[in-house]
């Protein structure tokens, strides 16, 4: 996921580049350029969102995990 996201930004920036250095020749490039960055940045920005996710559900289970085990520990020894 980080592999992808990396690059879909290296093209975004790539695109942007070309695409600002285009205009003084073909604006029509340029402006498709500019399109082609946007769409590449969205894809970047999705991964990444899903990325963040991924990797709090990859966290979870040892969050509940240690919540489960203080919640035992509270209860068993107020219980003596």
């Amino acid at each position: 996921m980080f592999g992808a996201t990396v690059t879909f930004t290296v093209l975004a920036i790539c695109t942007a580049v070309s695409g600002f250095f285009t205009w003084e020749r073909n604006k029509g490039v340029s402006l498709l350029l500019g399109g082609a960055t946007v769409i590449l940045s969205s894809i970047a920005l999705i991964l990444a969102f899903v990325g963040a996710v991924v990797g709090f559900f990859k966290i979870l289970p040892i969050l509940l995990l240690l919540a489960g085990c203080y919640i035992l520990y509270r209860r068993l020894s107020s219980a003596g």
